[in-house]
This record gives structure tokens, sequence and C-alpha cells, in this order.
């Protein structure tokens, strides 16, 4: 599956164990997986699986209202600015 909007060619998936930890979004692309968690709460604290960063060498980020932004939006050409 393609993530267009992004203009990515990343695997999209949902991650959850049967003790009920998950990861909201995971994106894995050229080898490399990465979590997201998202909360909109400001300065809210967001649990993240320490299961998921150990078992696949996984980075995870946390999306809120402060920096949305740069996860939905692309750059603008040459410049890395949004």
């Amino acid at each position: 599956m393609t993530h267009v909007y992004r203009e990515t060619f990343a695997k999209m998936f949902f991650w959850r164990t049967k003790q009920q930890q998950e990861i909201d979004y995971v994106e894995e692309k050229d080898g490399h997986i990465t979590g997201y968690e998202f909360t909109w709460k400001k300065g809210a604290k967001k649990r993240t699986s320490g299961t998921f960063k150990k078992t696949y060498r996984a980075e995870i980020k946390i999306i809120d209202r402060n920096n949305f932004r740069e996860f939905v939006l692309l750059p603008f050409a040459g410049t890395g600015e949004i």
C-alpha cells in the first residue's frame, strides 16, 4: 500500500499484543520500522511500548498538536521548511 499523500512507499501497520500493548500507526520503509503514537492533549504523557522498541529495534515518535504538521505536510522543495 502506498501512502500517496506523503509520497512515500512505506508499508503501513497497526500493532497490538495479546496483553493490549499497542502502537497507533507503524511504518516500515527500506527495512526501518517507525512507530507513531498520537495524542491531541497538550503536554499529555503518552506511554510507549518497550516491547515494540526492543522486538523490532524501532523508533517511536509521539505526534501531538505541536508537531502534527511535520507528520502530515511535505517540506517545500529544497528548503526543508513546511
